[in-house]
């Protein structure tokens, strides 16, 4: 059926000639499939609603729409980033799914749609298994599975998600023999890959959705364990034991004391990053950021003693909260206006806990993993239309008849939809080859003429893709000489698609200052330091803005003001040893060989190899104060 393809594409599509394998191919896919699952609702005619839920989807989505327009990244806050995809036209669909999931009232459809979804966590979960056999079909970083979503924490939000799907088809007896044995196949190896995920956000909802389940259902459960209690405790232990020692066995069971190190990413750091999260929602309470601009806000709004623990490499551009996140992007009014779409949705969710057979309580499970596990992530693009179209499916089977409403549909709507999905399937095609392309680019020597060709290229067939754009800058400057014109032209086109991205304006800055050393021109010294100086209000504790501003100065002969923003960038980055060798010729010029030469013995620290660092010392810097 039409809208299970959205599951497949959203968690299990890849492209493996691609760069980035797990983007542009399954963004593209999951966006066709959901078109046409669109069109093959509208063809009936008529929409079945949800009234209450329906309208505080559309109030959410006015103020999503609201903030894309006031958003901070003018563009990518309506088609989403290439990194995340999450921007205004993801929630419009995510609203869509929402819609097409509550009109498969009729049983056999519904099932049909859940025995996909446990297809997929099965398919999932044996693509993760095998990665824990040693079959690794791209090369990713870390030690963790990340299955067909090329990211642990997604893997472990999809899983927790179709895991309690698939034990919730393996428990129903409505179901074929055949159908509960691969259901509960299924639900074992889902459950390999979200403990092989090492995704605590995922583990936690996963838990918590199990004890609202009992909850709900306490006095079935009461009934079925009266009599039956050291045979309930002894499989409660074995199942508590195959978890743990899966979780010891695949090296994630660590991941939990790390929780209380500061220094382990997701550890007790992630309250620094909530932190800042709340410092960008005060600085745009109404409207946010925008969809997909909270790595802008983010720089704005960084405290400096997080720069200094964490660094911005890489830079975060998620709160890692879902409300947060919504609340930083959408303004608080949204927050509170998706937190009101969440409670409609979750009467349905309750009333299926509570009363609906197996295979549906097995849905409203997942769903109420998913939604605990994003509390400590954010909303997916991979993930969340899949989520949407489930929770759907639920409100089509426990709505009463005074809570539903229909809705005609236009004429040409279904037709409308379909020559969308054609439209942005050429759109998709193009995005996926330039994608090839700059992985070709990428893997030839660097400076060679034809990596910059195969770039090119990539960027013809994708313009507006961001960070294509930037990834040819790199590989023009690789090329030196007159590459660097190329490179600084692509740099100008990434900052007109995104004129505040903090990385696209880092490397134009960096760039503006080896242009200016390279000519030693006059002109080109003051481009760059009026860029700088435009960037320094927005972006002062980012190390390497700092540093190009330092570098400024000292040509300009303000070597006090050099020293002082070079202090800054010292104490910001310090495990780079760039900010100290900058800093030590500075001291140099100043006439204060001691200081100079403390500030070099640092930066040989940290990298023995500085020749900056070297040079200053053989200048003549002496021992001693």
């Amino acid at each position: 059926m039409t809208l299970g393809l959205v599951i497949v594409a959203g968690v299990m599509v890849v492209d493996p000639f691609g760069w980035n394998p797990f983007g542009p191919a399954k963004w593209s896919a999951e966006v066709i499939a959901g078109l046409l699952a669109g069109a093959t609702v509208l063809a009936a005619g008529r929409l079945r609603l949800a009234r209450r839920a329906a309208w505080a989807w559309v109030a959410f989505l006015v103020l999503v729409t609201l903030a894309a327009a006031f958003g901070v990244d003018p563009t990518q806050a309506w088609t989403g980033t290439p990194q995340r995809h999450f921007g205004a036209l993801t929630w419009i669909m995510c609203f869509g799914l929402f819609i097409a999931g509550q009109q498969l009232r009729d049983r056999r459809a519904a099932r049909q749609l859940v025995a996909v979804a446990v297809g997929v966590a099965t398919v999932s979960g044996l693509w993760s298994v095998a990665e824990e056999a040693g079959w690794h079909p791209f090369p990713v970083a870390g030690d963790r599975l990340v299955g067909p979503l090329g990211n642990a924490s997604y893997l472990g939000a999809a899983e927790a998600l179709l895991l309690p799907v698939a034990i919730g088809v393996a428990v129903d007896r409505t179901w074929s023999a055949r159908s509960r044995v691969l259901a509960a196949a299924g639900a074992g190896l889902s459950l390999a890959a979200l403990i092989g995920s090492g995704a605590r956000a995922a583990w936690l909802g996963v838990v918590v959705a199990a004890g609202v389940m009992a909850y709900c259902r306490r006095g079935a459960f009461a009934g079925l364990l009266r009599g039956r209690m050291a045979r309930s405790a002894l499989v409660a232990g074995l199942i508590v034991g195959a978890v743990v020692g899966l979780a010891v066995a695949s090296g994630t069971a660590g991941r939990v004391p790390a929780l209380f190190d500061s220094g382990q990413a997701g550890g007790t750091s992630r309250w620094s990053e909530w932190g800042t999260a709340v410092q960008v929602i005060g600085g745009h309470p109404l409207t946010g950021v925008g969809p997909e601009g909270y790595r802008i806000g983010f720089v704005d709004h960084v405290s400096a003693s997080y720069v200094r623990r964490y660094s911005l490499d890489p830079l975060p551009d998620r709160a890692h909260d879902s409300l947060l996140d919504i609340a930083a992007t959408v303004g608080l009014p949204g927050a509170v206006v998706y937190l009101l779409v969440l409670g409609c949705v979750s009467v349905f969710v309750r009333r299926a806990l509570r009363t609906a057979p197996a295979w549906l309580t097995g849905v409203a499970v997942g769903l109420v993993a998913y939604v605990t596990g994003s509390l400590f992530l954010f909303p997916l693009a991979e993930v969340e239309p899949t989520f949407w179209l489930l929770a759907g499916l639920v409100v089509a089977h426990t709505a009463g008849p005074d809570e539903v409403g229909e809705l005609a549909t236009p004429p040409l709507a279904a037709a409308a939809f379909v020559f969308g999905a054609f439209v942005l399937g050429v759109f998709g095609i193009r995005s996926v080859v330039a994608d090839d392309r700059m992985r070709t680019a990428l893997s030839l020597p660097a400076g060679a003429p034809q990596a910059q060709v195969e770039a090119n290229r990539a960027v013809d067939l994708d313009p507006g893709n961001l960070v294509l754009r930037l990834a040819a800058v790199q590989i023009d400057e690789s090329a030196g000489g007159l590459a660097l014109v190329a490179a600084q032209q692509q740099l100008t086109a990434a900052l007109l698609i995104s004129p505040a991205d903090p990385v696209a304006r880092r490397q134009e800055a960096q760039y503006l200052l080896a242009r200016a050393e390279l000519t030693g021109a006059g002109p080109d010294w003051s481009r760059c330091a009026g860029f700088v100086a435009h960037l320094m209000p927005t972006n002062r504790r980012d190390p390497s803005i700092l540093l190009v501003a330092g570098v400024v100065d000292t040509h300009d002969g303000r070597l006090a003001a050099a020293a002082d923003v070079l202090q800054q960038a010292v104490w910001l980055a310090p495990h780079s040893p760039e900010p100290s060798a900058d800093l030590a010729l500075v001291y140099l010029q100043q006439g204060r060989p001691a200081a100079a030469r403390a500030a070099a013995e640092a930066a040989l620290r940290i990298d023995p190899t500085d020749a900056a660092a070297r040079g200053v010392l053989g200048r003549g810097a002496p021992d001693g104060t």
